[in-house]
């Protein structure tokens, strides 16, 4: 079957449901792939209150999230969330791993961009984990430049990245 990608904004209670899913098959992923100790990270991230109050974290005016769909199945994530009055981050961005290769990804992050743009952030920011090669080749492709931290993150081997917006 030939997959076709849709990208689509999160909006409705069933999307941010669809969304939410994702996001904890990422956490899932990241505790098997990375050996992270991820209860801990999340914890001094929020996480739990992030979940509960996904629409407001990511729905306007403060960001945005959007599901990649292939050929109708929500395989991936990724969102932009507020981070301060000129900034924010790109946050949560996965993808399943038998949608990757397929570009997903890049789709994802250009929208992410581009919401940023509307939204009128300055700079996007992102952390990922050293061991997420093909991301971190993802956000260098596209210009994002590597930075100290810029926030405390439990994983000692995090790698941060910003974007500076142009209109």
């Amino acid at each position: 079957m030939e997959n076709r990608i849709t990208i689509i904004e999160v909006k409705n209670i069933e999307e941010f449901s669809e969304a939410k899913n994702l996001i904890l098959e990422y956490v899932i992923w990241l505790s098997m792939e990375g050996g992270l100790e991820v209860k801990a990270i999340l914890s001094s991230q929020n996480f739990d209150k992030e979940m509960e109050t996904l629409p407001s974290t990511y729905g306007n005016p403060n960001g945005g999230i959007f599901i990649a769909k292939n050929n109708g199945k929500a395989v991936a994530v990724a969102g932009i969330k507020r981070f301060s009055n000129t900034d924010c981050e790109v946050k949560r961005m996965f993808v399943q791993k038998d949608s990757r290769g397929l570009g997903v990804g890049k789709l994802l992050l250009m929208n992410c961009i581009e919401i940023a743009k509307k939204l009128n952030y300055k700079i996007i920011k992102l952390d990922t984990a050293d061991f997420m090669n093909s991301a971190i080749k993802l956000y260098i492709d596209n210009g994002f430049v590597e930075i100290p931290a810029y926030r405390e993150n439990m994983h000692e081997h995090a790698r941060y990245f910003e974007l500076e917006l142009k209109s």
